[in-house]
């Protein structure tokens, strides 16, 4: 008598293996909607979109003609230091920024020796302490002395040109920087540096790059005040945190020319 063999075991099991196959190929072709396959091999794609924002807001018109100031009262600065006697790679090790100042009053020669770093001139063809892409050296510094020996408390602009201040108007403006920086500790220093940039000068050449490019010589500047105080033994702070509007206000320069930079500097508190 044959033995009937009993294959119902064995055919289950495969079709269970393929039920398991199928819903797994769904799953992976048509996955539940809220759950992300990540693919075998990432890739990013990045697609160029035309960006209808002007971020260079700065078109200079056709007639164009820098603003040229005259001032009345001309002083002469003191001959700045051009040796020095600290490396740089000292001035860069120790840089720190400082914030608070003592009530002791700035020389002149040191704040002369602040404002020739930032862009002072350096040979007879023009060239300045700070690099400027073509030459064309769109900044500008104001000093704004409240407590410096020898020197009227007001607000000067520095003309590289000769190493000296013209004098915009006399008077303390200590109170102004609570209406600009909304900041208290501009108003203990005995000295500040406005950096201005004109935002029309190089558009003629550069396009719509001239922000960026008065933005990175202000940034140069900024480095080499810092450097320059380490050098001298003061403190100094870079304010990028202030109302631009009552900035370029307080100055009473064109709206192309506002202010980039607060610096303030002063004699280091115990």
């Amino acid at each position: 008598m044959d033995t009937v063999q009993n294959n119902t075991p064995l055919l289950f099991g495969i079709g269970v293996l393929l039920l398991m196959t199928g819903a797994l190929s769904v799953y992976i072709f048509f996955p539940p909607k809220g759950i992300e396959v990540a693919p075998a091999v990432s890739e990013v794609v990045v697609t160029e979109e035309e960006d209808e924002s002007d971020n260079y807001a700065w078109h200079a018109p056709e007639a164009y003609a820098k603003v040229v100031r005259e001032y009345e009262v001309v002083i002469p600065l003191p001959e700045p230091d051009r040796i020095g006697s600290v490396p740089v790679e000292t001035a860069l090790a120790n840089r720190r920024t400082v914030r608070t100042f003592s009530e002791e009053p700035l020389l002149l020669e040191t704040v002369a020796q602040m404002l020739w770093a930032g862009i002072g001139r350096t040979s007879d063809d023009g060239k300045r302490t700070s690099p400027s892409r073509g030459g064309e050296n769109p900044t500008a510094l104001f000093l704004v002395a409240a407590n410096v020996s020898g020197l009227e408390p007001g607000l000067y602009e520095y003309l590289e040109d000769i190493h000296a201040l013209g004098l915009v108007r006399y008077g303390d403006h200590t109170a102004d920087w609570e209406t600009i920086t909304k900041q208290t500790y501009p108003m203990n220093a005995p000295a500040v540096i406005l950096i201005s940039g004109d935002m029309y000068k190089q558009y003629k050449r550069y396009g719509d790059i001239t922000e960026r490019l008065v933005l990175q010589e202000s940034g140069h500047i900024g480095q080499n005040l810092y450097l320059q105080a380490e050098t001298i033994g003061v403190g100094v702070v870079v304010m990028g945190g202030f109302d631009t509007v009552a900035g370029q206000e307080f100055l009473g320069t064109p709206a192309h020319e506002p202010v980039i930079y607060l610096v303030p500097f002063g004699n280091v508190a115990e």
